[in-house]
This record gives C-alpha cells, sequence and structure tokens, in this order.
C-alpha cells in the first residue's frame, strides 16, 4: 500500500539528520536540498522542506528492489568509503573492488529489472493521491515527462 508522506521538516532538520545518519560532508550536505527540489523530489515552502510524489514513489520503486537501496546505512558506507579514500586511509582500487562485490548482485538486480522498476514508479506517480491536494508539489494532476532509463 501507499505510504502517507513524512512531515514537513525544516532544511537544518534535514541536514542535521543527514549528518547524524553519516550521509555527506558538510559541503555536499549544504547542496543536498536545493539538489532534490530541482530534481522534483522535493518542494520548499518557506523554511520548510517536503517530500513530493515524485520523491516518496522513487523511494517506494527502490525499495520494491531491494531495502538497502534506500537506507541510511547504505549511503553512510559509501560516504565512509570515500572518506577514506580522500584522507589516504585506503586505495581507491582496493575500495571499488570491495564495492562492486558487495553491491554487483544488486546492481544486476536493478539493471535487470529495471522496466518493472520504471513501471512500478510510473505507475505509483500516477495513482491516484487522497494527499494530493496538500502535496504543494502537484500540478493538478499534470505530470513533467522524462525518460526513467539511465543513461
Amino acid at each position: 500500500g501507499k505510504t502517507s508522506p513524512p512531515p514537513r521538516m525544516s532544511e537544518s532538520e534535514l541536514l542535521a539528520t543527514m549528518e547524524a545518519h553519516g550521509i555527506g560532508t558538510d559541503a555536499t550536505r549544504a547542496t543536498f536540498p536545493a539538489l532534490i527540489v530541482s530534481r522534483g523530489y522535493a518542494v520548499k515552502t518557506g523554511r520548510s522542506i517536503r517530500s513530493t510524489e515524485l520523491g516518496r514513489a522513487l523511494v517506494e520503486a527502490l525499495r520494491s528492489v531491494d531495502e538497502r537501496l534506500v537506507t541510511p546505512e547504505t549511503r553512510r558506507k559509501v560516504e565512509e568509503r570515500m572518506g577514506m579514500v580522500e584522507r589516504g586511509l585506503a586505495d581507491w582500487r582496493e575500495l571499488l573492488r570491495e564495492s562492486l562485490k558487495e553491491y554487483r548482485d544488486l546492481l544486476l538486480e536493478c539493471v535487470g529489472r529495471w522496466e518493472n522498476l520504471s513501471g512500478k514508479l510510473a505507475e505509483l506517480i500516477s495513482a491516484p493521491s487522497s494527499n494530493r491536494s496538500a502535496d504543494s508539489g502537484s500540478s493538478g494532476g499534470r505530470r513533467r515527462r522524462g525518460s526513467l532509463r539511465p543513461s
């Protein structure tokens, strides 16, 4: 079933949550709110930020493939590895090999299920929403058209 949207949070609450989960650096976290708004995954109203139907549908579609695609733990591990390389504590080639080994099957599953994943995303976006009027990211049912295919 469809989950209800999370409550609005301020930009500073979003950044603090990202920091608490070890996601991003000070520099990359600072750009995140504008990035998700520009991609249509969230809308900003005053000081609050809230996910759009598109943002929630993307998370649900990714979750339908594998929960690891949407957990902060997965992102934290990637960020941690990049930080180790940046600080000279690890060889990037070795960490890349480890990451590929760890995520290979997941990546292959995503590629293999791309049609299903993009169809699921389209289905979630076009499903009637009981909270559409509360979603300021809605445009009266109009959707931006674009390819869901990876480039």
